[in-house]
């Protein structure tokens, strides 16, 4: 099995950036509500919830279902004003 050279780098980069204590898919993307409001509430959810902001940083099925939400929710408000 042969390995790409920018796959190796991006797996040895996201090894060099975990946390001895990380959330899973689940448990970000059940707190991930609550992150989206605190920010749009103009508060900094990346301080009270440093755990959910780092692994939308890492994984990017979870940051697309973040960004998705976002997009959602300002669609939302434009059509209400």
């Amino acid at each position: 099995m042969k390995i790409e050279i920018t796959t190796l780098k991006k797996v040895l980069k996201s090894l060099t950036i975990t946390e001895v204590e990380e959330l899973t898919c689940s448990e970000c993307f059940n707190e991930i509500d609550q992150y989206v409001d605190m920010l749009r509430e103009g508060k900094s959810p990346a301080d009270v919830m440093p755990l959910v902001k780092h692994h939308i940083t890492l994984c990017p099925p979870c940051r697309e279902e973040f960004e998705a939400l976002l997009v959602a929710l300002e669609a939302i408000d434009a059509d209400l004003e």
